[in-house]
């Protein structure tokens, strides 16, 4: 594909599927920092906005707009994280902390929980599923703990075999296993909690650093970005057997930025740029794919890496810089 490098926009960007592009969205009011990430519930995007902020935000994709919510109540930094399990998100306040809370969005309120039982820093990630949140400790680190809701405490369970460094990216699958792609590496590593271990999955086709996304659309198929300067989108099916890269390939995509998933609209934030891909059908490849139903234990991590989420079928994603291909 063709690339044309671009001016810096101050906008998001969000694309129909059938041309398979991506389109401008309205930014935040706040250009995101180090930890910023995003989760959706209900139709909303939310977003922490890192930066060693408070700020707390929704977007709704219906309206193109954002609103500002309760803030957090600590500093979120390099390493946070945010997911949406239940009723209610959870953050982790990164920063090298293990500062955790519970945001209750029915009366638009934050509440201290457990903290983590490890320090929240770069690399680290969070996903939720099955009723539980999972997270890593980051810093190149192998730790990896699991928080119960309704016992407000915190398990550790079997260590990742490759640290999670930098560029680390979560997603469950539709299984409630939860997929890695070290940071750093090519590598990827699935747990399974009915055992506590972890075991190899296909690699990714090119490795994750800074800028970085991993986000899961409803029917289970999961899309990647290596992060940098790459204009690469890769898709693999729920069973992550495989990785195929898509025709749509995203700009450059420099961190920090958080991406969220919603109802199959993918939503990417860099620190000027916002914007949005509708993901195409499933490609074909050579392993079965059983497509399930929503998104859903989904949720992403700051650390320096760019921000996504998946919404009505539409993947949205904010980026500093725009670079816009054709054929």
């Amino acid at each position: 594909m063709k690339l044309l490098t671009g001016v810096i926009l101050l906008h998001v960007l969000a694309l129909p599927a059938a041309a398979q592009t991506w389109t401008p969205k309205t930014p935040p009011p706040s250009a995101p920092g180090a930890g910023a990430s995003s989760a959706t519930y209900g139709g909303l995007v939310y977003l922490l906005r890192g930066g060693g902020t408070k700020d707390f935000l929704a977007y709704d994709p219906a309206t193109d707009a954002w609103s500002a919510r309760a803030p957090l109540s600590g500093i979120a930094d390099a390493g946070a994280g945010l997911a949406a399990e239940g009723a209610k998100l959870f953050a982790l306040f990164g920063g090298g902390g293990n500062a955790f809370a519970g945001y209750d969005i029915a009366t638009d309120a934050w509440s201290p929980l457990a903290p983590a039982p490890f320090p929240i820093t770069d690399g680290s990630g969070i996903a939720s599923a099955g009723g539980f949140v999972y997270a890593l400790h980051g810093s190149g680190l192998y730790l990896f703990g699991r928080y119960h809701p309704a016992s407000d405490a915190w398990a550790t369970l079997a260590s990742i075999p490759a640290g999670a460094a930098p560029g680390t990216r979560l997603a469950s699958l539709l299984d409630g296993r939860i997929l890695v792609v070290a940071g750093g590496t090519t590598g990827v590593w699935i747990y399974d909690p009915a055992i506590d271990t972890w075991v190899a999955g296909p690699p990714v086709p090119v490795p994750a650093g800074p800028g970085s996304f991993l986000a899961r659309h409803p029917d289970g198929r999961l899309f990647y970005h290596p992060g940098g300067a790459s204009t690469d989108l890769y898709e693999a099916p729920a069973d992550a057997a495989s990785w195929t890269e898509l025709p749509a390939d995203p700009p450059g995509l420099p961190s920090p930025t958080p991406v969220a998933a919603l109802s199959g609209e993918l939503f990417v934030l860099t620190p000027s740029t916002f914007s949005s891909f509708v993901a195409p059908a499933a490609v074909a490849n050579d392993c079965d794919c059983d497509h399930g139903t929503d998104f859903g234990g989904c949720g992403t991590s700051g650390g320096t890496g760019n921000g996504l989420a998946i919404a009505a079928g539409i993947l949205v994603l904010l980026y500093a810089r725009r670079r816009s291909a054709s054929s």
